[in-house]
């Protein structure tokens, strides 16, 4: 693992607030839940206190850094693509239903995390993907302008376009771990990231019929 370049900052790892997790919980939309049954809506019809005891679960699992194993279980249901032959495999898009109560914690994580990355100037200025108010139709709009002033000056551009298939499937845990070090997200932010990569099983469900549970 590498060494930090970027200063720890006590914020990241600090207890979670009750407006940290209804902040969050405005920001949900209506989605199937998963394998517990649990949807959104059954949050924002809780009280205040009922809230606040949930806050002392995540926080309490936000300081053992232990996830609860049914949080890292997930059930893939196949989508079929259109106009795509039902028979191949790759005619499908997997969809991952897992725990809201996980992903509500997760959506107050990231949104903690996110900070952190603006603030101290991690990610590249450059960067659109995976960030608040920008979009790749920001990158779409530098090359049309850039377009626009080659051909007045008549100048030419060269433009590369990479797609890199399965891009999620290839990116190592090890390497991914360690960049986070690097960047000084360690304690409590590093180890719920650890446990959620870690230990995670799935089944497959089509129609009502699950497969066995694969690690």
């Amino acid at each position: 693992m590498s060494s930090h370049t970027t200063p720890i900052d006590p914020a990241l790892n600090q207890d979670f607030s009750i407006n940290e997790l209804l902040s969050s919980l405005n920001d949900t939309k209506n989605t199937t839940p998963g394998p517990d049954n649990i949807c959104y809506e059954m949050f924002k019809h809780m009280s205040i206190k009922s809230l606040e005891v949930m806050l002392q679960l995540f926080n309490k699992i936000w300081s053992t850094g232990k996830i609860p194993p049914s949080w890292l279980h997930s059930i893939v249901v196949p989508v079929p693509k259109p106009n795509k032959p039902a028979h191949l495999p790759s005619s499908y898009r997997p969809i991952s239903l897992t725990s809201n109560v996980c992903k509500l914690f997760e959506k107050m994580i990231v949104c903690r995390l996110n900070w952190f990355l603006g603030y101290h100037n991690v990610l590249h200025i450059s960067q659109a993907g995976f960030q608040q108010r920008r979009k790749t139709t920001d990158h779409l709009l530098r090359l049309h302008d850039a377009i626009h002033k080659s051909m007045a000056n008549k100048h030419n551009v060269l433009s590369v376009f990479i797609d890199i298939e399965k891009v999620y499937d290839m990116v190592n845990k090890e390497v991914l771990l360690s960049k986070l070090l690097s960047y000084g997200i360690s304690d409590r932010m590093f180890h719920f990231i650890l446990s959620f990569l870690s230990n995670r099983t799935l089944q497959v469900r089509i129609g009502s019929t699950l497969s066995m549970t694969n690690a």
